[in-house]
């Protein structure tokens, strides 16, 4: 946790109406801090990041089936409030695995969740959800996103296709 990599999360304009006060994205706490230590987002891989842990990208390309390549660790700071927020479609699921710092904190998606250091959980994001943290210590989770099991090779195909199209837009 000492060393560089974390940055504050930004949310899509969907999200909230908030913008971010250095400009860049929209915020999506309404108190505390998120911030996130990017290992890959959209295709993008923070190399850097990578290989400050080796063990945890191990771990990830030998056991998460059909990666989304959408994997990051969230650090949420004490009296932290995630906003409700939801992802655009339901093509993939996500994978949480707190790690530590976790008592006080708790999640919606549908209901309430108490989260446990060690239990993980995957949730279909497309649904409403939210978090706070009201524990002594900043809250650590590793979040990875994989492919909706129920999609085809083809679909995952396609929708791949239509997603890079989109970043390159």
């Amino acid at each position: 946790r000492s060393q560089k990599g974390f940055q504050p999360y930004r949310g899509p304009s969907w999200i909230s109406d908030r913008k971010a006060k250095d400009g860049v994205g929209h915020e999506s706490v309404d108190s505390g801090t998120w911030n996130v230590f990017y290992l890959e987002l959209h295709n993008m891989k923070f190399d850097k990041n990578c290989e400050k842990v080796p063990f945890t990208m191990d771990l990830i390309n030998k056991h998460i089936p059909n990666p989304y390549h959408h994997a990051f660790f969230s650090a949420l700071t004490t009296n932290s409030h995630i906003m409700s927020h939801y992802g655009p479609t339901n093509k993939k699921l996500r994978f949480h695995l707190p790690l530590i710092g976790v008592k006080g904190s708790r999640m919606r998606v549908g209901k309430k969740l108490e989260q446990e250091e060690g239990k993980a959980y995957v949730f279909d994001d497309s649904f409403e959800h939210e978090a706070w943290h009201d524990g002594e210590e900043t809250r650590l989770i590793l979040i990875v996103d994989f492919w909706h099991p129920d999609l085809t090779a083809v679909e995952m195909k396609l929708l791949k296709v239509f997603q890079n199209a989109l970043f390159k837009a």
